[in-house]
This record gives structure tokens, sequence and C-alpha cells, in this order.
């Protein structure tokens, strides 16, 4: 099958990369800064050995402490679809890597690569509820990068006495990319190019556009921090994604006239779109589909989440 690319389709590509850069560089900016500003008082200071204490009775501790590390745990979703709120049951594995510092071990900043996968089905709403009776399904792997800031509170004012357990705050920026499917007879689909709710479709045109698959996201989250020696750290996260979009799952405003697909999608994306835009007649022939019933709530953007274990290693503390 061959593919053709317009100078129309370069110059929105171009665009959409723009538009990127120019979120990303304030963001990055005040990062870059911020470790060079850490990274200038640390490299002043290693010659005098400027430490305020000693780590033990043979490593020195150090204003700045770098670390690197990975993790391991669950990624779930929260969308228009299947049980509401907190699903482990439909939580699959997440796993990354990271490198940070900290700066006199109570603030610092931290880049992090992730990889999971979320999912959700309607099949696991309580029966009899509109959820379940709309029949819908979709999964999505995910890949993030994120620069997050790290904030200990107990650090803060430990003074010398550090403690080796701390919790802390993270909060920050992320970029993902994203892909919904659905099953449809033991086939996964791929659901954008089917504009199932008739994005940049003409009727729909001035209010539902096409969805980029590669988004910004909000992290924040909390987590706890456990120093085994002056090499190793242990870590247990939970983060949460706040997301600009209400199409992780496919799934936000109602059911178009089905008529539409023909009229703007080719004929083999056409008959899947007519096969997946609604699954409710599945379970209920009686199911009411009809154009502009709702089909998801685009009044609460999706997100997704993570909780993870993660082991580093720190980097900076000299032996006395």
């Amino acid at each position: 099958m061959a593919v053709y690319v317009t100078d129309s389709t370069v110059h929105n590509h171009y665009y959409t990369i723009l538009q990127y850069i120019e979120f990303f560089e304030p963001v990055m900016n005040k990062f870059l800064t911020a470790l060079l500003s850490i990274a200038s008082l640390a490299l002043l200071g290693t010659k005098t050995q400027a430490q305020h204490y000693y780590y033990n009775e043979n490593f020195y501790e150090k204003d700045l402490i770098w670390e690197v590390g990975t993790g391991v745990g669950v990624m779930g979703s929260i969308t228009d679809l299947g049980k509401k709120g907190f699903n482990l049951t439909t939580a699959n594995v997440t796993s990354g890597f990271y490198v940070g510092a900290m700066y006199k071990n109570f603030i610092g900043a931290r880049f992090e690569m992730a990889w999971g996968k979320v999912q959700a089905a309607d099949s696991t709403a309580a029966k009899g509820s509109p959820a379940y009776d709309r029949n819908l399904n979709f999964r999505s792997n995910i890949t993030e990068f994120s620069l997050l800031g790290e904030f200990h509170p107990l650090l803060a004012i430990a003074g010398e006495n550090v403690p080796k357990l701390s919790p802390y705050v993270l909060a920050g920026v992320a970029w993902f990319t994203f892909n919904p499917q659905t099953n449809l007879n033991g086939r996964w689909i791929n659901l954008a190019p089917l504009r199932t709710e008739g994005q940049t479709f003409e009727p729909f045109k001035a209010t539902r556009e096409k969805y980029n698959l590669s988004q910004v996201a909000t992290p924040v989250g909390i987590g706890v921090k456990y120093e085994l020696n002056q090499l190793f750290t242990i870590r247990g996260e939970f983060l949460y994604r706040f997301l600009y979009t209400d199409y992780l799952d496919d799934v936000s405003k109602d059911y178009i006239d089905p008529a539409l697909f023909n009229a703007y999608l080719s004929p083999a994306n056409a008959t899947l779109a007519r096969a997946v835009y609604s699954r409710g007649r599945e379970r209920d022939p009686n199911f009411n589909d009809a154009p502009g019933v709702a089909r998801g709530n685009s009044a609460n953007n999706d997100s997704y989440w993570t909780a993870s274990v993660k082991l580093g290693i720190n980097l900076g503390r000299p032996r006395r």
C-alpha cells in the first residue's frame, strides 16, 4: 500500500513539532538553569570538601549527589471506559530508568523515561449500568519522557541529622505517546484513523479536531526514599498524570451518524469504523446509539497513573 505525503501533511507535522518545542522550551530552560546553579555550587565546593557533615565514618557528604536508577511497577488509567476510579484489575507492568541530582538532600531534579500499557473495558463496569451496556474496550501502549522536580520537606529542616527514610513530593512536565486500539473478534484495531466520533468530518470540523498521538501531561505525585547505604537508594512512588486530552481511550463525546464514515473514510476504514464505533447492540439489540446520544463524557479529561519501586545508585560521595 503506497503512502502519500502531501505538502499540507508536512506543514501540519512541522507546525505540531513547533508547538511542542515552544511549550517545552521555557520549562527546559528553567530546569537547566536550576541544574546549572546546583552544579556550580557543587563545583565551587569540590576542592575544599564543602560538606557540612560526614555521611558516615568512611564517606564524605557532598552538596550535590547524583542518582541513576531503574524501576518497575504497575500502570493504570482513568478514562470514560470500564469501572470508574483506580482499577488494579486492568493495570499492567511498567518499567523505566532515570537520572537526577539532589542538592543538600532536600531538593532535586530528575529526567525519567518510562514504558507501560493502559487498558479498560466496559465489561468491568457494574452489570446493567450505562457503561456496561455501551460495551466498548481499548488498550494503548505508553512511552513517556518526563522532567520532574522533587522536594523532601523533612530533609529541608533536618540539618546535619539526615534521616535515611524521607517522604517527598513530585511535580513536573511530561511528553508521552499513545495509540488507542480496540479488540474486534480477537483482532486489535487502531482507532485514531477511524475517527469514530467524526473528528475533522465537515459537520464537526469546528468542534472535533483530529487528536495527536503525542501529547503533553502534568505529572504530580508522592514518594518515600530510603538510603540503604552510601551507594544504594530504594524508592516507592505514586505518580498521577493530568492529561490535556479526553481521547486516551478514543471515547469522549457522542455517537454520530454511521453513514458519515462512508463519506469521509476509505471503504476499508469505513467498514471498520461502523463495526467499532458502537458495540452496545452486541449486548442489547435495542441499545440506543442514535446520533447525539452521549458516547463518553467530554467534561473530564482522561488520565493515567503509575505505582512503582525504584532502585538507585548514588554518585558523588567521596571516600574519606
